[in-house]
């Protein structure tokens, strides 16, 4: 599995679904990096918004291989230049 290929496949609503993420109401962003565990190989940062993690499969099977999703919460979602004055 390259990042290039995962970055593709996060893309498409199925994989979204695939974790649950329909059903989160909150905003989240994905992230593609090392697993600190396994630093060979890769790794799916799911960051949520607010301090309550949805409930994830801590890992995912892509391609036949397992990708470790690692959450961190306290994500801001950005918000347009004009909607801040």
């Amino acid at each position: 599995m390259t990042s290039e290929r995962l970055e593709k496949l996060i893309e498409k609503p199925e994989f979204h679904r695939r974790l649950h993420l329909d059903r989160f109401a909150k905003g989240y962003s994905f992230g593609i990096g090392r697993d600190p565990g396994a630093p060979s190989k890769l790794a799916l940062y799911l960051q949520v918004e607010g301090d309550e993690a949805p409930d994830v499969p801590e890992e995912i099977e892509v391609d036949g291989e397992t990708i470790r999703v690692i959450i961190r919460t306290g994500f801001k979602v950005p918000r347009p230049y004009a909607a801040r004055r």
